[in-house]
């Protein structure tokens, strides 16, 4: 069921407010019943033509979402999907060849891909530079209800803070960790600040390092 998000849409009138921001963000495309095609082109369009930086990710991977997503591509600064999401996208569902399915998304005019890899940690192709991989923290999952989203949200703190993309995705990877450490969204009050943020992201371990 997708609930109001079926009904989400932006009046033709408030696109211009609707991208009034540094970071442009759309997701939930597949559930979007109004605003999945056209609406949210115009969205990405305008926010391009306006010089934001646009986030994007998904809720659904499958052939009909694919149709929605391929005119979206161009126009899109940082695509943040799961591994499971962009390989299905790429027509290779069931892989985990981060760079074979990032640069499926490359070739199509994505200026940086970041794919979140579960415990495998982070895998990101970046419009400049080498590809490179961040570990996962080594921590006991509970729940990871909202892990993407805060997974994303970390990310444009990034963005909005100017830090680098390494920088970003560690502290992206450190915002979802905390998220997975409890019940619910904000992983029982485990997420909380950006200051707490960055000291989990640089004294709770990664995964294959040592004690």
């Amino acid at each position: 069921c997708s609930g109001t998000a079926a009904t989400f849409t932006i009046p033709d009138d408030n696109f211009d407010e609707a991208v009034n921001a540094r970071v442009v963000h759309l997701g939930g495309t597949g559930l979007l019943d109004n605003f999945d095609g056209g609406p949210s082109l115009r969205l990405l369009k305008r926010a391009k033509e306006k010089a934001r930086t646009t986030v994007f990710d998904l809720i659904l991977a499958n052939a009909s979402t694919t149709k929605l997503v391929e005119p979206l591509i161009p126009f899109i600064d940082f695509y943040v999907p799961s591994i499971e999401e962009a390989s299905a996208l790429a027509g290779m569902e069931g892989s985990r060849d981060a760079p074979a399915v990032a640069n499926f998304f490359k070739d199509q005019g994505v200026a940086n891909v970041i794919l979140t890899m579960d415990r495998d940690g982070v895998y990101v192709d970046p419009k400049e530079g080498e590809p490179f991989s961040v570990p996962a923290h080594d921590i006991k999952v509970v729940d990871t209800t909202g892990c993407g989203d805060s997974f994303t949200a970390g990310i444009i703190v990034g963005i909005c803070k100017g830090w680098d993309l390494r920088r970003t995705v560690a502290f992206a990877n450190a915002t979802a960790a905390q998220v997975a450490l409890g019940l619910g969204s904000d992983g029982n009050g485990k997420l909380s600040s950006i200051e707490s943020t960055e000291i989990f992201m640089n004294n709770v371990k990664l995964v294959g390092q040592g004690i």
